[in-house]
């Protein structure tokens, strides 16, 4: 290693030492306890988050930046160390001190929620924050409150964090949370939640509450974990997820009252893009589809294709599709025959402000459709405005 290289490893580590200086979440209530109680708080807040996991570096960030707000004499690696020392003695000391200071119990629970979250919590960490928030002698509606406020934080959801403050029970001061509201807005890859495999494969097996899943990703490499295929009955939305075509075919989408996507990517599609199962109604909004193309054999002239966007027959499914891009897609037929709503064959609701750039149809394979009145991207548009088609068939 040259002197240079030397010295540029040493300064990359002074100044990733240093993140959390740079960004303080100010406003912690352990701020004004004495050191001992900080000592205790933050090394069994330490010993939860490594609890049969590795940390990842979102969560050490988020660690630092904590720390750096709460102005202590040790750092992020001393808690760290401290946690390996946590005995029943200490952890009875914190239990009790935790009881006498509401908003101190809260915050612990809200700090210990949210860490543990940013990347998938274990079966054996969240067996011992259920233990330990028993010990606290915290009830359904205080968890209640803190896991949906926990959820709004890590999903960054103005909406959702505003439900969440009407479940604060009058008891638990506001004190307990605000200084996570600076969190809100922030675009920082430490304070988002990135949806593991597990949660998804719980939404497609069926819930029982609204969904939102942020920064996923669903492509080949994933593909024996999870199906495509969601199973439910209430409301999903999907924000700033990445889809790639994998070999289980189209995102299936059933028996749901309400699909959204926003700002959301789907690239390589060779089947559907998307596939509406009895969904009632379906939005995309800032959304961009490339080179989602259907590939098939099909006999028949004309039939609606949905090679993008497929509401099944007789579903009734509104779609709304805002300031989206669509760039190569559309269908290919192996056979002879010609294809009409090319994009969707869906009742478009809203079709405002997208773009579309080399969108068709293909029979034979390399075939354009012939021109005519069924050559169309949309079989029905209820609202058409501001659209950009180039070099593709017409809109409808």
């Amino acid at each position: 290693m040259s002197e240079l290289d030397e010295k540029m490893d040493a300064l990359l580590k002074l100044l990733k030492s240093e993140r959390g200086q740079r960004r303080p979440i100010e406003g912690h209530p352990l701020k004004d306890k004495e050191p001992l109680t900080k000592n205790r708080y933050l090394s069994h807040l330490c010993a939860i988050l490594l609890y049969k996991n590795a940390m990842s570096e979102a969560q050490r960030i988020l660690l630092e930046r904590l720390i750096a707000g709460i102005k202590t004499e040790h750092d992020a690696e001393d808690y760290l160390r401290m946690s390996l020392e946590i005995t029943s003695e200490s952890i009875a000391e914190l239990i009790d001190r935790l009881k006498d200071d509401l908003p101190l119990k809260y915050a612990f629970a809200l700090d210990a929620l949210v860490l543990c979250h940013l990347q998938e919590c274990g079966d054996d960490q969240a067996a011992f924050m259920a233990e330990m928030f028993d010990a606290l002698y915290m009830i359904e509606a205080d968890l209640t409150y803190l896991t949906r406020l926990g959820k709004a934080l890590l999903t960054m959801n103005q909406e959702m964090l505003s439900e969440a403050v009407t479940l604060r029970p009058e008891y638990i001061d506001k004190t307990a949370s605000a200084y996570y509201a600076r969190l809100m807005g922030e675009e920082a890859v430490e304070t988002v939640l990135r949806t593991t495999m597990k949660e998804l494969r719980k939404i497609a097996e069926g819930g029982d509450f609204d969904s939102i899943i942020s920064y996923a990703t669903i492509n080949a490499q994933n593909k024996e974990e999870f199906n495509n295929t969601f199973v439910y009955g209430g409301n999903i939305t999907f924000s700033k997820c990445n889809f790639a075509y994998n070999k289980n075919g189209p995102l299936w989408f059933k028996n749901f009252h309400k699909v959204a996507f926003e700002d959301c990517t789907f690239s390589g599609f060779k089947t559907e893009t998307i596939l509406l199962d009895n969904v009632k109604e379906a939005t995309f909004l800032r959304c961009e589809f490339t080179d989602c193309i259907k590939h098939y054999h099909n006999a028949q002239c004309f039939l609606k294709l949905g090679g993008v966007i497929k509401c099944n027959k007789g579903t009734g499914t509104e779609v709304d599709i805002d300031s989206c891009g669509f760039i190569n897609c559309g269908g290919v037929n192996s056979d002879f025959y010609s294809s009409s709503s090319i994009i969707s064959d869906g009742q478009i609701r809203r079709c405002v402000n997208n773009v579309f750039h080399n969108c068709w149809h293909y029979y034979y394979g390399t075939n354009k459709d012939p021109d005519g009145p069924k050559r169309v991207l949309f079989s029905h548009v209820a609202k058409e405005e501001n659209n950009k088609v180039i070099d593709s068939a017409r809109l409808c």
